[in-house]
């Protein structure tokens, strides 16, 4: 049988190098099992395979540098499967004892499995004591420390008191654009630990920067809005105070075209008449006296004044609703018709003519008197009329020749007929 002696001098230099490794893993294992508290029987176990690894190493190393004769002796006629077997045992051993530690340290919680599991967390935590010894803190917040403060965390004390600097609350923009938000607490069982986090709050920041843009715009827009309402209710109240002194305009006018006339004609013997005269001289004053205009129907008015100079009106087509845009309108055109047939005219007879379409309303009115002279100058009653027809987007002409003929557009008439009583609404 080959014994250890007679084995060739390579293989007596490799044999205390395979055992200086296996006795180095051994001794880590033993470091393991104690730093990790393991049970009392993997700890002895851990320390048994150490010291038989070591001890066979240190017969190889004394039979090797001949420290002892006797030790030589002995050694060097121990059978060479004897030798391999013990080597490969401490092998297998130290591969099973290495497995276990790995599979308890993937199963069980333990100080490397804590600082790895925080340093892949999303935020930066830093856990210090109340002198500033720092106990655990992650990569970001190492990372986070240096940027900042341009040294390493050593200290939590004076990492926050940097961080105060911007305020109670620090939140800090970094050079690439990111926005950190920190956060301090303290925790107190029997020892004060501080607990110091870092989240990263850019889209959160980004968000409330574009409210705060938006909330500007809006309070600018609300500025412009009661400036508008404020315009608008002025222009409201001019619009009213016209419309009221366009009202208080007309009924004087019909007040005086009805005494004109009848003033002209002595001869004509009608109570009715002159009974609607006093009549619309006691409205008249009134209206000037309270300044509410008369709650009456325009299209009656005209009825009623067009009866008193002795006028027939004849209409030709569907009127729409005084209280609309458009019957106001019409109404003002009508009326400005009729002083002119009884002031310049002599007229008896009006003629007016409505269409409704789909772009709106075409008037036109005629009158059976005498035809102007000449072209027709506008004056304050036409010009009036006119400012009302384009004040609502209409057209208005005017044409002299061979007879008097106002023709107006009234757009988006979407009335109905209309009938009155003691109307014609004959064609002409």
């Amino acid at each position: 049988m080959t014994v250890y002696r007679e084995l060739h001098p390579l293989l007596h230099g490799l044999l205390p190098v395979i055992l200086m490794v296996i006795t180095q893993l051994a001794l880590v294992c033993v470091m393991i099992a104690f730093r990790d508290r393991h049970q009392r029987k993997v700890r002895l176990f851990c320390l048994g395979l150490f010291g038989l690894a070591a001890g066979f190493q240190l017969v190889c190393m004394r039979m090797e540098w001949k420290l002892y004769d006797k030790t030589r002796e002995y050694a060097g006629e121990a059978p060479a499967v004897f030798l391999a077997g013990l080597l490969i045992a401490l092998a297998v051993l130290l591969i099973l004892e290495m497995r276990y530690l790995q599979r308890w340290h993937r199963s069980h919680i333990t100080q490397e499995s804590i600082q790895e599991s925080i340093n892949y967390l999303p935020v930066g935590l830093c856990f210090y004591g109340a002198d500033g010894r720092v106990f655990l803190v992650n990569y970001q917040m190492k990372e986070l420390c240096r940027r900042i403060c341009g040294e390493e965390l050593t200290n939590g004390i004076h990492f926050w008191e940097c961080l105060r600097q911007t305020g109670e609350h620090p939140i800090l923009r970094m050079p690439d654009g990111t926005v950190y938000s920190f956060t301090r607490r303290i925790r107190s069982r029997g020892y004060p630990v501080c607990e110091l986090k870092a989240m990263d709050v850019t889209r959160q920041y980004e968000l409330s920067m574009e409210i705060a843009e938006e909330n500007k715009m809006l309070e600018a827009m609300n500025e412009r809005l009661q400036i508008y309402g404020e315009t608008v209710e002025a222009v409201a109240r001019e619009r009213e105070m016209l419309e009221a002194r366009i009202h208080i305009h007309d009924s004087l006018g019909q007040l005086l075209l009805a005494a004109r006339y009848v003033l002209q004609h002595p001869e004509i013997e009608r109570e009715e008449q002159r009974r609607q005269l006093v009549t619309l001289w006691q409205q008249n004053l009134g209206m000037l006296w309270k300044g509410d205009p008369p709650a009456q129907d325009a299209y009656e008015d005209l009825a009623d004044i067009a009866e008193t100079v002795g006028v027939s009106i004849f209409y030709d087509g569907s009127l729409p609703p005084e209280d609309s845009r458009e019957g106001r309108v019409l109404a003002r055109i009508i009326h400005e018709c009729l002083t002119n047939t009884v002031s310049h005219a002599d007229g008896t007879e009006l003629y007016v003519r409505i269409r409704s379409r789909g772009d709106g309303l075409h008037v036109t009115c005629r009158n059976n008197g005498k035809p102007p002279e000449g072209p027709i100058r506008e004056g304050g009653g036409l010009s009036g009329v006119r400012g009302s027809v384009e004040g609502i987007g209409g057209t208005l002409e005017i044409a002299s020749a061979p007879e008097f003929q106002l023709t107006a557009f009234l757009p988006a008439y979407a009335g109905g007929s209309r009938g009155r009583k003691g109307w014609r609404n004959t064609r002409c």
